[in-house]
């Protein structure tokens, strides 16, 4: 495995260490770590039983209970599996305990060794470090652009990025949780290096055109990594509070919560799709590599997974202030873009031309115009806001009668429900509807006179008001409809 792999598992795993230990009551958390790395050690080196034995000895045992001896077997468990995941086992009975004993002498060391042997390497191989540096710009440049959005939509992602800010490490927790890092990355990087890990993994040596260093194969295969792995725990996130019931951070309600990241999220599955069109080019080999496609098909799943969870924000911002225009065609341009980016994946698994996808995406594009054309959008939405509005028992909030208003004649049926119906409106505001409601029906009337102003949905309506004349009485004497 690469150095540079290595390198942010270990990190990866000392910022979980950060999460489950740091500052937390120690029992569990310390079994989930351990178990965490257990994994890593098992998938970077060899998987025959013995590695799976012991990786599963060792968090087991502190799963039980955390003592002075649990946590030296487990450790001893740990370092067994390391050392037969990577071969450097011996191979003698008598001879393991002087290995597990060295291991441990040494742990506290390796890390420094292994920098100073890969910094000897790199002096000599300069040009083999300025490519694999080259490799990383794109995955970190789009991962950043990734994570500033879900920062955008979820305040776990902000808090997260709170911790990139340098003033906040010169703080006294800052400081503590910067010595603990240090001392997670010493303690783990001895189970994570395996014998080849201080390789360079490196391209041919000769300068390789750009496009194939920032945008090739090796750069999109990592930036496909990182990205799976933030979607994954966006994902993640939202399950434990949109629908586990986690409690939010303080001062934000769910609503808000749903709100603020319905639209951000969408961004973001749009951008995902423009990243997948330009690295799955027509002819280029990374359309062809099999791990690159497999990882193209789960991250395009999760980014519908993701534009299902905006559709479900924006759901509940629905539920908590009524529809409007805006609302609804966020819901449909949701629906649009989880469907191109089934539309993406149909493309990749048949093989078909970036042509097929734009006549796909054409004609969906067109249908869903001409349906929202025929659709009466200002009825529909007048008689949800209406009809959500009198169905709710307890009515805390009043109905905004401004923006029924603003939605023009053709919601006269829905506000006739509202003006019959027994509710808690206010004077002022049922004489606003009702003089609204006189005001428009007349102009209907008028045009209806008119041959040339003729259109089909303003006939019906003018039919409807020819048979639902309530203009010679106000709002508190209406007959019923």
């Amino acid at each position: 495995m690469p150095l540079t792999h290595v390198v942010l598992v270990v990190f990866f795993l000392a910022g979980l260490a950060d999460w489950l230990i740091l500052w937390e009551n120690t029992g569990l958390s310390l079994a989930l770590l351990v178990a965490a790395i257990s994994a890593v050690v098992t998938v970077l080196g060899r998987r025959d039983w013995p590695v799976l034995a012991f990786a599963i000895v060792a968090p087991l045992l502190l799963a039980i209970e955390v003592t002075a001896l649990s946590v030296t077997l487990a450790f001893f468990a740990l370092a067994l599996a390391g050392m037969l995941a990577s071969g450097r086992c011996p191979r003698s009975v008598a001879s393991v305990l002087p290995a597990l004993i060295r291991f441990m002498a040494w742990t506290p060391f390796r890390l420094f060794a292994d920098s100073w042997r890969g910094a000897r390497i790199a002096r000599r191989r300069p040009m083999a470090v300025k490519l694999n540096a080259a490799i990383w710009v794109m995955p970190i440049i789009c991962g950043l652009v990734f994570v500033s959005l879900f920062a955008e939509a979820n305040p776990i992602f902000a808090d997260l990025l709170g911790y990139l800010d340098p003033f906040a490490w010169l703080t006294e927790n800052g400081v503590l949780r910067l010595m603990f890092w240090a001392f997670a990355i010493i303690a783990i990087w001895p189970f994570l290096r395996p014998a080849r890990a201080m390789r360079f993994k490196t391209v041919a040596m000769r300068a390789p055109k750009t496009e194939s260093t920032v945008f090739g194969e090796p750069a999109i295969l990592r930036a496909l990594l990182i990205f799976n792995a933030l979607f994954a725990l966006q994902t993640a996130l939202d399950l434990v509070y949109l629908t586990g019931g986690a409690a939010l951070p303080e001062g934000m309600t769910y609503t808000n919560y749903a709100h603020r990241g319905a639209y951000p999220l969408v961004a973001t599955a749009m951008l995902a799709a423009g990243f997948v069109l330009a690295a799955l080019r027509d002819g280029s080999a990374s359309a062809a590599h099999p791990l690159i496609r497999r990882l193209v098909y789960l991250w395009i799943a999760q980014n519908v997974v993701l534009t299902a969870t905006a559709a479900f924000r924006n759901a509940l911002y629905v539920e908590a202030y009524g529809l409007t225009e805006l609302r609804l065609a966020a819901f449909v341009w949701m629906g649009l873009v989880a469907l191109g980016l089934m539309l993406i994946i149909a493309r990749i698994a048949w093989r078909r031309s970036g042509a097929w996808l734009v006549r796909r995406n054409t004609v969906v594009l067109g249908v869903t115009l001409i349906v929202a054309t025929l659709m009466n959008t200002s009825a529909f939405i007048a008689d949800y806001n209406v009809s959500k509005w009198l169905g709710d028992p307890d009515r805390v909030t009043a109905i905004d009668t401004g923006y029924l208003m603003r939605l023009g004649p053709q919601a006269i049926p829905a506000v006739d429900r509202l003006l019959a119906a027994p509710n808690n409106m206010s004077d002022d505001d049922a004489w606003r509807l009702f003089e609204w409601r006189a005001s428009c029906a007349g102009i209907i009337l008028n045009r209806s006179e008119d041959w040339r102003a003729f259109t089909i949905r303003e006939a019906n309506l003018a039919q409807y008001l020819s048979t639902h004349d309530i203009t010679h009485s106000g709002p508190a004497a209406l007959p019923e409809l």
